[in-house]
């Protein structure tokens, strides 16, 4: 449920941004920006809840996510880089391309992509850490921390990409946490509670500090002021979840968006620059913008599932044949 939900936000962030002239995009696309904290927590507590007591067998486990995250990814550059092309020509250059390829550069989405790598490799050590060696776990713990919060007073003079992995880790933490104790009766509100005072603690500190305030300008990397947002967030949304739950079509609605959101967060993204193009001639508010993209996005989604669906049935009846 919160999967399904972060995704719809996702493209609210993306095209709202296009109005960011107006108050009401601007208050959407600053306060939309838990999306990504959610993605990581709900990949996170997937895996706590499968693993968490048993043991991974790392080779299998590598190669089913490794191919589960690329696979979609070079299937969409195949599909956005000859329609960016078309549209900047200028912009899509051997470069752009081989950047794109190699998660180091080019489409700017590819960012999520690469982070979603990093901790298919530091999830099993995670785990493992957390089963049987305790000091390295409170340490590793400690020094996640104490990044997100150097975040809040530094901007280091090198790609946030390679080392964003180390604050990310703390929405991690949180999930493992969240997998241990979420049954007991108060660890939910006691938690939002604390996460919260110390949310507005560093409010108050990037207010005092002349540091933006906006969650945008923390995220790249994300320091502790965003991360607490992400976490207040979570809590709040699985809240949420609950209610949605008791209403059927909501339901369904939303599971659609969760089951598919991986192929939606690119599709939405080729969908997007071809809207923006045709931005300036068509009639467009941050309302229509985004029921457009969405809806376009959710076609193409269909569309994909019923190819997906003839191709799998001309193959079932070729071999059937054989």
């Amino acid at each position: 449920m919160l999967r399904g939900i972060a995704i719809v936000f996702m493209i609210l962030i993306h095209t709202s941004y296009y109005f960011i002239a107006d108050k009401t995009a601007h208050f959407l696309w600053n306060w939309s920006q838990f999306a990504v904290p959610v993605f990581i927590f709900c990949s996170s507590y997937l895996f706590f809840q499968k693993y968490r007591d048993t043991d991974i067998s790392i080779v299998h486990y590598l190669k089913k996510r490794v191919v589960r995250l690329l696979i979609p990814y070079y299937i969409f550059l195949l599909f956005f880089l000859p329609v960016a092309f078309v549209l900047s020509p200028q912009k899509i250059t051997v470069r752009y391309i081989i950047q794109s390829i190699f998660l180091i550069g080019g489409v700017d989405i590819n960012w999520l992509v690469l982070l979603f790598l990093f901790f298919t490799l530091f999830l099993p050590f995670i785990n493992s850490i957390f089963r049987k060696k305790k000091v390295l776990f409170i340490f590793y713990t400690v020094v996640s921390l104490v990044s997100s919060i150097l975040f809040v007073l530094y901007s280091f003079p090198f790609s946030y990409k390679w080392f964003m992995w180390l604050p990310w880790s703390v929405i991690v933490l949180f999930s493992l946490f969240f997998v241990l104790y979420e049954k007991r009766k108060l660890f939910l509100p006691v938690s939002f509670i604390i996460l919260f005072v110390l949310f507005v603690l560093t409010y108050q500190i990037e207010r005092v500090s002349h540091h933006h305030t906006g969650f945008f300008q923390n995220k790249y990397p994300p320091n502790i002021y965003f991360l607490l947002y992400g976490m207040c967030s979570i809590i709040a949304l699985y809240f949420l979840a609950r209610i949605i739950i008791l209403n059927r079509w909501l339901t369904s609605v939303v599971y659609f968006f969760s089951r598919y959101s991986y192929s939606l967060y690119f599709t939405h993204y080729t969908v997007l620059i071809i809207g923006a193009a045709f931005f300036h001639t068509l009639v467009f508010n941050w309302i229509s913008f985004f029921l457009a993209v969405l809806s376009m996005t959710v076609i193409v989604q269909f569309a994909n599932n019923f190819i997906s669906k003839i191709l799998f049935t001309l193959k079932t009846l070729s071999s059937s044949r054989k």
